[in-house]
């Protein structure tokens, strides 16, 4: 949400980050799919190329992303959504558009989140802690790990309060159409944004190990 804010107040002449921000938390401007006594738009604009006068107001803004991602959504399926609310799956799909970088990969990243939910596994997904700490992006830290915001994963099972970022169209059907498996771990596994998925904990950590050896993280 506040890079959302920057950007406009970028390029928007006459609004601030903040006017911006303030719009987006105050609850007078709604998706359709938010949870009630859910004010900010958090994971409800629709990043893309808009066009508006000088002097728009912030909530007029703001109106119009959300009305880009309540078509999406709707042409996505979400209306229709069963297996979770519309507000919880777009919550799971803002930690599938954080996790993921290949779109091969989101319907079976969503498949892992769901295969821990139903197994009560608490998520781990460093995505969700670094928006916990406040991080953009980069590897969590054993002190990130040990957040007690209610975002971080490692200590807090199932899905986070709210989303993590916004969502493209490919993680919203993601999460609403998850791949089938029986997987349980991921771990990056070459330059290109690609995972390797395993079933079991011994899997995972030989992936893990291919991954350190590839030098992709410490």
């Amino acid at each position: 949400l506040r890079q959302v804010a920057e950007q406009v107040a970028a390029q928007v002449t006459g609004v601030t980050s903040d006017e911006f921000m303030a719009a987006a938390r105050s609850g007078a401007v709604r998706s359709k799919f938010q949870a009630d006594g859910v004010d900010s738009l958090e994971g409800f604009l629709m990043p893309g190329r808009y066009e508006f006068e000088r002097g728009t107001a912030p909530k007029a803004i703001a109106r119009a992303m959300v009305r880009r991602f309540d078509r999406m959504a709707e042409r996505a399926g979400l209306a229709a959504a069963t297996a979770r609310t519309p507000f919880e799956t777009v919550v799971m799909a803002s930690l599938i558009e954080k996790e993921a970088v290949v779109d091969a990969d989101r319907p079976v990243i969503a498949s892992v989140v769901e295969n821990r939910l139903a197994d009560d596994m608490p998520l781990q997904l460093d995505a969700s802690v670094l928006y916990a700490v406040g991080k953009d992006g980069g590897f969590t830290t054993r002190t990130d790990r040990q957040s007690d915001s209610p975002y971080n994963t490692y200590r807090v099972r199932g899905l986070p309060p709210g989303p993590i970022s916004n969502v493209s169209e490919a993680s919203l059907r993601a999460a609403l159409n998850p791949a089938q498996t029986d997987y349980l771990f991921y771990v990056l596994i070459d330059r290109e944004g690609k995972h390797a998925f395993s079933e079991t904990f011994e899997q995972h950590q030989a992936n893990v190990q291919t991954a350190r050896d590839k030098g992709l993280f410490g």
